[in-house]
């Protein structure tokens, strides 16, 4: 990186004496002006420049997440600079996401002035990064739902519920396929919980019909199903079955309450 020049370094000597100067004499509107001048000056000669030098090392060392941080912080400083929004859309091709580059680019053609030196060259990365969306095709997301179904028959059904944490389009795909979700088990053994089944429950609601629950013996699950139990949130619930809970009086009390809708039997 460059040295600080002489020149810059007696500016900043001066600026820095006429601000103590100016808040002496109480003359508060002054020093206002003069910091955010030399604040300004700091934050793009400076700040800016070591915050791109590391964000492009983040970047050859893969640390992607760190190297965009760095590149968000450019844009939070001074966001009538190009550099923070080139820096943040590289990253996010290099991480594989065009989408976000073209959101980015498109930010900084919104606020980065026409007749700026560099407003061409955003433009261009906007549009290769355009192009390269377009160019990404969910083949499965676009499938009709019959195919669908047939892949999933294939792929098991612990498989299937990772699908649905794919994209919104995975999703509403997978679940026209209904009958995959008419028996589901919830389910904790010596490995831990299928936390895949549990985070995707609130998805498929709507069209199980036979719940079972076995072994669920951690407490914040327990009082999520509580709750999901006490508003009636299985609309299609016919059957219910509880392995290994403990059934207190407050559950019986719960699952034999009509409004709830769904308690049918119990092993």
């Amino acid at each position: 990186m460059d040295k600080e020049s002489p020149d810059n370094h007696e500016s900043w000597a001066i600026q820095l004496a006429m601000s103590e100067s100016a808040m002496t004499d109480q003359n508060y509107l002054q020093v206002i002006t003069l910091s955010t001048q030399s604040l300004d000056k700091l934050m793009d000669t400076h700040v800016l420049k070591l915050l791109g030098l590391r964000a492009t090392a983040y970047e050859k060392r893969g640390l992607l997440s760190r190297a965009l941080e760095d590149a968000m912080r450019m844009i939070q400083y001074v966001p009538l600079s190009p550099a923070g929004y080139l820096s943040a859309g590289s990253i996010h091709m290099v991480n594989g996401k065009p989408t976000l580059a073209v959101d980015c680019y498109t930010k900084a053609l919104n606020v980065i002035p026409k007749d700026h030196v560099q407003y061409l060259q955003i433009q261009d990365e906007c549009e290769k990064a355009s192009q390269r969306a377009q160019q990404r095709f969910d083949i499965v997301g676009n499938l009709p739902p019959e195919i669908i179904h047939e892949i999933l028959t294939n792929l098991g059904s612990d498989h299937v519920w990772v699908c649905l944490k794919v994209s919104k389009k995975w999703c509403q795909q997978v679940l026209r396929c209904g009958i995959w979700w008419n028996s589901v088990t919830v389910k904790q053994t010596g490995t831990g919980i299928d936390k895949a089944v549990c985070d995707a429950i609130p998805l498929v609601k709507d069209y199980i019909q036979r719940l079972e629950i076995t072994n669920l013996l951690y407490t914040k699950l327990n009082k999520r199903y509580l709750m999901y139990f006490k508003y009636g949130t299985f609309t299609s619930l016919k059957e219910l079955v509880l392995r290994g809970w403990f059934i207190s009086r407050y559950l019986q009390q719960l699952l034999h309450n009509p409004l709830s809708l769904v308690f049918r039997s119990i092993f």
